[in-house]
């Protein structure tokens, strides 16, 4: 958005005189954009004021540290916890004090059952997981007694995987009466995809869940096969998820005689649309883009139609190199198929696109 834009809007949500439907539409396309001097912006507005809790927010949203006594506020007197997830965006000691005595109030409010949910659970446990490691154990540890019942914390723990908070997340494990319940969100609580959280930082956190793989929910072990491929962590996920996967969720597990039905599914369904897609699904799991075509020339070989060798020059046309042009050249003559024209789009598509 222009500077201009974005100054015409202020002198619109500035205005108290001005309708207030008309402030906060103009409020909310000013806040769509940010620049270096909005906090100066928003702090002219008086605590009064109509937009005052919008434009608390977009100050937190934008680190505003002056903004954070009025934050705290808030959270006292914030029953469902609302203000907590501003907590996202910007943290101090004095968020870390007053999160700290939010647990204590969950102690006393808590009964201690499996899979106790308390008002600010789902943003506190979010919270804690964004916080240093240090803090993040110290803060679980002294609340251990009454959060280790909840799931959300228990996935917390292993998220940190420190030897202590291990050991505790271990015993919560082995005493629930349906451990497999307490890790059901568990990709979910280590923040994969998912946007603005720190998410997996080392191959070490997904190593400790060696002894809980066989717990977790399909989409759990699907969401950390795929970090995995994402990250070139081949070895932990041949390791740990390979042969978890379920089969709904192994369209990109490499396999020749699965590579070949989905070959087949895609000339049947006359959708090699997806072909591009399949592709470059494959080459993230760590297989090469010459094994790939290897299979797809060995599933020709059985095919032999036009369909067929469309995918194949489709194939080539997207992944392939100069020498794999070559692959080619046995079919120029085969009298059943009229491919003469495919082989040339496909040999002019590749030269133009690569030198090699």
């Amino acid at each position: 958005m222009s500077e201009e834009c974005r100054e015409l809007l202020v002198s619109i949500w500035q205005n108290a005189a001005n309708n207030s439907h008309l402030r906060e539409t103009a409020f909310k396309f000013w806040s769509a954009t940010q620049a270096p001097e909005d906090s100066e912006v928003l702090r002219c507005i008086e605590s009064s004021d109509a937009l005052t809790d919008s434009i608390l927010q977009q100050r937190l949203i934008r680190g505003d540290l002056q903004a954070i006594p009025a934050l705290l506020e808030k959270i006292t007197n914030d029953e469902k916890s609302l203000w907590w997830q501003y907590g996202r965006y910007i943290w101090t000691s004095e968020l870390s004090e007053a999160l700290d005595k939010t647990l204590e109030k969950r102690s006393n409010l808590a009964q201690q059952l499996w899979f106790e949910s308390i008002e600010p659970d789902w943003i506190i446990h979010d919270l804690i997981s964004r916080m240093e490691v240090n803090d993040a154990e110290q803060i679980l540890l002294k609340h251990w007694d009454h959060l280790r019942f909840s799931e959300k914390y228990v996935s917390t723990a292993l998220y940190f995987s420190t030897p202590k908070l291990l050991e505790l997340a271990d015993a919560s494990i082995k005493e629930c009466p349906e451990p497999g319940k307490m890790l059901q969100r568990l990709s979910f609580c280590f923040g994969v995809k998912i946007s603005g959280h720190p998410g997996v930082k080392s191959e070490t956190q997904l190593r400790s869940l060696a002894p809980y793989v066989h717990l977790l929910s399909s989409v759990s072990i699907h969401d950390f096969w795929e970090e995995c491929n994402e990250r070139g962590w081949f070895e932990v996920r041949r390791e740990l998820f390979d042969s978890f996967l379920k089969p709904s969720h192994t369209h990109f597990k490499w396999d020749p005689n699965q590579a070949r039905f989905s070959l087949d599914e895609m000339i049947a369904e006359d959708r090699l649309i997806w072909l591009d897609t399949w592709i470059d699904g494959i080459l993230k799991t760590d297989v090469s883009w010459s094994e790939i075509l290897s299979t797809i020339l060995a599933w020709f070989e059985d095919k032999k139609s036009l369909k067929a060798f469309k995918l194949l020059t489709s194939a080539i046309e997207y992944q392939g190199s100069r020498k794999d042009l070559s692959a080619l050249k046995g079919y120029e003559d085969m009298p059943e198929l009229d491919i003469t024209q495919l082989i040339a789009n496909t040999e002019f598509t590749v030269k133009r696109r690569s030198i090699f």
